[in-house]
């Protein structure tokens, strides 16, 4: 193997240092690369850059709206996700990037219930995470912790003594907590989306204080949807849920 040039090595150890590591932590931002890094139409073709017109629709859209941004698995979505999370950014969006498989087994059924909790639990963590000096004064695992004990559903895994984490740790790894999840849906459904509202309608709030900008669009991120598959005989009632 050849000595690279200076060039050669300069580009290559700025390229080293760019990789993360190590992944990180569940509700922290994914490192982005430099757009120098990336292969110019790698996943474009016929003059069309997806990720590019995704930027475009947000930015000319002034109603709340949901994009689905699909590929075969390893094609690089997440690459051009993280992409699309700086483009936005760098236009004076808030662009706030979550892996919702950090929050949800995706080998059992996935309730509606589940994800929302899932969803409002990440996007509480991915604040703290930007805004790590002024955090929310209550995260969202604290509220749900707090709903629940307004609530007649009885909640034993969950100690309400305990510390924000452990709902959080429950949605992903205790079946029989996801199990009574579903007694929310049947009976405080209503209350329950209800508080889920103001809760967004607070951390947009927040957002706004934050960067000074009164009218910063906010815009939530989610990756590894697709992921939600489910294995052996539950693959059916998972694909099943999600579609729900």
């Amino acid at each position: 193997m050849s000595i690279p040039s200076s060039t050669q090595f300069a580009f290559l150890k700025e390229f080293f240092n760019a990789i993360p590591l190590a992944a990180p932590a569940p509700g922290r931002d994914r490192q982005t690369l430099p757009e120098s890094f990336y292969v110019p139409g790698l996943h474009s073709g016929n003059g069309r850059d997806p990720i590019g017109e995704l930027v475009t629709n947000i930015e000319f859209n002034t109603n709340a709206s949901n994009y689905l941004f699909m590929g075969h698995r390893g094609s690089g979505k997440t690459t051009e996700l993280l992409r699309l999370t700086q483009k936005l950014d760098t236009l004076e969006n808030a662009a706030f990037y979550i892996d919702i498989s950090d929050y949800i087994n995706q080998s059992v059924p996935l309730g509606v219930t589940d994800l929302l909790i899932a969803l409002l639990g990440a996007f509480s963590d991915a604040f703290n995470s930007r805004f790590a000096k002024h955090p929310l004064s209550q995260s969202y695992w604290d509220r749900f912790k707090n709903f629940l004990l307004t609530t007649e559903v009885e909640f034993r895994e969950v100690s309400t003594h305990g510390g924000a984490l452990d709902v959080k740790a429950a949605l992903k790894t205790n079946p029989s907590f996801k199990d009574r999840l579903t007694l929310i849906a049947r009976d405080s459904l209503d209350s329950f989306l209800k508080d889920a509202r103001e809760f967004v309608d607070q951390v947009v709030g927040e957002v706004r204080t934050r960067t000074g900008n009164p009218d910063i669009k906010v815009i939530l991120i989610v990756d590894s949807l697709e992921k939600i598959r489910g294995s052996g005989p539950n693959t059916h009632a998972v694909l099943d849920g999600l579609r729900e």
